[in-house]
């Protein structure tokens, strides 16, 4: 099931204190209707009740879609830092989960959409760095400039990266089979602990870019 907490949250504007009701976890098979609330952008957002300022308050949220098999976890620097140190996942599900944590929200709902189409992320953050490298290397943009790169799915089954540049989106289309053949090519390297929380984004991809890189010229 879905659990909520209650906690007491100062407005940055007018700093009087309210109460907030946070989830700490959500099951999206008991409630689907959080799933939409998730998307719309309406679980991490709060008006005080004072001033009315809206703000968007991140906390800790743990997604679990039993139908797909996969967690994704929103943690801050304390549950990181515990993760670390001890990444081992601390409860059984059946076979076949993956388990993931996130520290933006932004990422954390990207990550259930890629789950939700059927995706594997290792292979759309590859298809990310592709599209950063072919931004850099024809020089619109260096990678200081990049402010993010995101995913979209396409009715096709292709897939839509959008690298965000100042204020100017460059899209891309790929075909995922593509990657997902050229990440099948070079697995080695890219493999996860199907029984640890991993934080796969842009930092792991390119670490694991790099390392590979450096064996094959070895």
């Amino acid at each position: 099931m879905s659990t909520q907490t209650s906690r007491m949250f100062t407005c940055p504007k007018c700093e009087k204190d309210y109460e907030v009701i946070t989830w700490d976890s959500i099951n999206v098979q008991l409630d689907p209707d959080l799933r939409e609330k998730l998307f719309h952008n309406e679980v991490f957002k709060f008006e005080c009740p004072h001033c009315h300022s809206v703000y968007q308050i991140v906390y800790p949220c743990l997604y679990h879609n039993p139908e797909e098999k996969f967690i994704v976890w929103l943690v801050d620097d304390k549950i990181e830092n515990d993760l670390k140190i001890k990444p081992e996942v601390p409860f059984s599900f059946a076979s076949g989960y993956t388990y993931r944590y996130c520290k933006k929200i932004m990422e954390f709902v990207e990550k259930i959409r890629i789950f939700e189409d059927g995706l594997d992320d290792r292979i759309i953050e590859m298809a990310k760095m592709f599209c950063e490298k072919q931004i850099i290397d024809s020089k619109r943009a260096t990678q200081e400039e990049i402010a993010y790169t995101v995913y979209n799915m396409n009715k096709d089954e292709t897939v839509e990266i959008v690298t965000m540049v100042k204020d100017e989106a460059i899209r891309m289309q790929l075909n995922y089979k593509d990657f997902e053949q050229m990440f099948l090519n070079e697995e080695d390297g890219y493999d996860v602990n199907d029984r640890e929380f991993v934080r796969v984004n842009r930092d792991w991809m390119y670490e694991r870019a790099q390392e590979a890189f450096k064996k094959t010229n070895q």
